[in-house]
C-alpha cells in the first residue's frame, strides 16, 4: 500500500480528493496525520487553535 504523511487538519482537507480517488479505486492506502498540541494548556495563541481539531478523521469518515 502507499503511504501518505499529512499535515494536521489543512494537509487533510488538501489530501481529501487523494484519499477519496484512492477510495474509488479501490487501492490500499495508510494515512498518518500529524496535529499540533492536543492539550489546550500547551497551545500557543491563536495559530495552534484555529488548526487543530478533535477528532481529525471526521473530515474524511464518510467516504473511508
Amino acid at each position: 500500500p502507499m503511504a501518505v504523511i499529512l499535515h494536521n487538519v489543512v494537509g487533510l482537507l488538501h489530501g481529501s480528493m487523494g484519499i477519496y480517488y484512492a477510495h474509488i479505486d479501490r487501492a490500499p492506502m495508510v494515512v498518518f496525520g500529524g496535529a499540533g498540541p492536543m492539550d489546550t494548556t500547551r497551545r500557543r495563541p491563536n495559530i495552534d487553535w484555529i488548526h487543530a481539531a478533535n477528532v481529525q478523521g471526521n473530515a474524511v469518515r464518510d467516504f473511508t
